[in-house]
């Protein structure tokens, strides 16, 4: 089955949130499928304001394996919907040194491990 049709036809869609992020081609979605139905779901697909907020092409992969897709729910705020997307787009997406970069930016620990002041690494 198509992506486009298994969007189309899925009880879930997905939360506007979620679609800051480039989607998935078709290869990356085959593999991810492949995995899936081979297997199984390795993590639980989160849902918030009865939309998938994370793991939409997790939950595509079970729609199109037969796999029995596992929910849970998100419970918090709008603000911290949308920063737990962020976070988790930031570790797929970008490479390794910057993923570290965000990090250690995180941390104040490691900003003075680091010899960075507080007001240099919100600029960065």
């Amino acid at each position: 089955m198509k992506l486009e049709d298994l969007i189309a036809t899925a009880e879930y869609k997905q939360h506007p949130y979620g679609t800051s992020w480039q989607p998935s081609d078709e290869a990356t979605f085959k593999e991810l499928m492949d995995d899936v139905d081979r297997r199984g779901l390795d993590k639980d697909i989160v849902l918030y304001q009865d939309m998938v907020l994370d793991g939409w092409h997790r939950y595509l992969a079970c729609l199109a394996t037969k796999v029995q897709p596992r929910f849970v729910q998100f419970d918090g705020t709008d603000l911290q919907a949308a920063e737990a997307v962020h976070a988790s787009g930031i570790r797929r997406h970008v490479a390794a040194g910057q993923q570290r970069l965000v990090r250690v930016h995180g941390q104040p620990r490691a900003r003075a491990q680091l010899g960075l002041r507080d007001d240099r690494a919100r600029r960065l």
